[in-house]
């Protein structure tokens, strides 16, 4: 499924963002919403980094990023113990209904193909990520987000509950069409 930028404007600045940065993928939600065609305001953006002061030059990358685009509103940066990354939550002065969330992870995850680093997620409905392509993104899912998302399932794995309450409802909510199932992850 191909998503054009002039159809989503707010997915402009990320499209510009992961075709200059490498080792950038945009994943979760947003892919699963743009599949099903429904509402986003926040684009995940994950970075690879292999070591400290990778990270530090990374984050200060996307903070001159952020400050040359604009995206100061709410420059937030903060720590998620849950998944052990450092995140800059930042908006569009012009469209802050949509904030970019950089999440800078350790290479070990983001060197696996998209495929197989979207299912470390919490969910089965968030294996989705945005290849960029000119002029927009190709929604690319798993096997198995397709054969739930088709039967109306939101997937959560047991084993990563714990910590995500938050995230589950407010997906729950967003797709009150689907139910909500628990399930062990394949081996």
């Amino acid at each position: 499924m191909i998503i054009l930028n002039e159809k989503h404007p707010a997915l402009k600045l990320a499209h510009t963002f992961t075709t200059g940065f490498s080792g950038a993928i945009i994943a979760g939600g947003v892919a699963r919403d743009l599949f099903n065609d429904r509402s986003f305001s926040v684009i995940d953006i994950f970075i690879q980094h292999g070591n400290k002061v990778e990270e530090y030059e990374q984050i200060m990358a996307v903070t001159k990023f952020c400050c040359e685009n604009k995206l100061c509103y709410e420059l937030c940066f903060e720590y998620n113990e849950l998944n052990n990354c450092f995140s800059i939550k930042a908006s569009d002065l012009n469209n802050v209904d949509v904030k970019l969330e950089f999440s800078f992870m350790y290479k070990s995850l983001l060197k696996l193909p998209a495929e197989k680093f979207v299912k470390t997620f919490d969910m089965v409905s968030s294996e989705a990520w945005l290849e960029p392509m000119e002029g927009g993104f190709n929604i690319g899912t798993t096997e198995r987000f397709e054969e739930l998302n088709e039967r109306k399932i939101l997937g959560i794995y047991y084993s990563k509950i714990e910590g995500y309450y938050s995230h589950i409802n407010t997906v729950a909510k967003k797709y009150p069409d689907y139910i909500t199932l628990g399930l062990e992850e394949l081996a």
